[in-house]
């Protein structure tokens, strides 16, 4: 740690860097090491402060692993599962997420389908019905109904849809979970 400080001393730009320092019982560990020229008493100076990373790096794996497992049992569920947020007005948003099943479902990539909103996949027809269903499930917060819906070929694919809102990040989520 010493020798890069050194090195950076000779340098006079701002420097951030994750290091790996040995502690005095032998043990390594992560530090963030960042570093500021100024100028003291008409010299150049540099000031070096050095931030333990342990905990944080332990903190992102956990976040990577728990992502990890949500990831593998939203993919894994037999049923199309779609989560969209919904307007104040009952007027459904782009989805936020889709799984695998949902896409081979209805054939659509998952990057299409992320791009879409519930009634990009309704049967045009059903568009006012459907609304209708949107501003329902806002009022009651949960609600349970049958519907057809387009596969990407235009074939109709009737699903019963169960849904309920909840808050995620300020804003109303709708997860739909879908049985054919």
């Amino acid at each position: 740690l010493m020798k890069k400080v050194k090195e950076l001393k000779e340098e006079m730009t701002v420097i951030k860097e994750t290091l790996h320092h040995r502690k005095k019982d032998g043990s390594l560990m992560d530090v963030e090491v960042m570093s500021h020229p100024i100028d003291f008493e008409g010299k150049k100076a540099r000031v070096v402060m050095v931030s333990d990373m342990t905990e944080h790096k332990r903190a992102e794996k956990a976040l990577r692993e728990s992502e990890g497992k949500f990831k593998e049992l939203f993919n894994n569920t037999i049923d199309p599962t779609f989560i969209f947020a919904i307007s104040d007005d009952g007027t459904p948003e782009r989805f936020i997420e889709v799984n695998d099943v949902a896409c081979s479902k209805l054939g659509y990539a998952r990057e299409e389908l992320l791009r879409m909103t519930p009634l990009n996949i309704a049967i045009p027809e059903d568009l006012t019905e459907v609304s209708k269903i949107f501003k329902k499930l806002l009022q009651q917060g949960h609600i349970t109904f049958e519907r057809s819906y387009l596969t990407k070929n235009g074939l109709k694919v009737p699903m019963e849809i169960n849904s309920h809102m909840f808050q995620w990040n300020n804003q109303k989520v709708i997860p739909f979970i879908a049985r054919d």
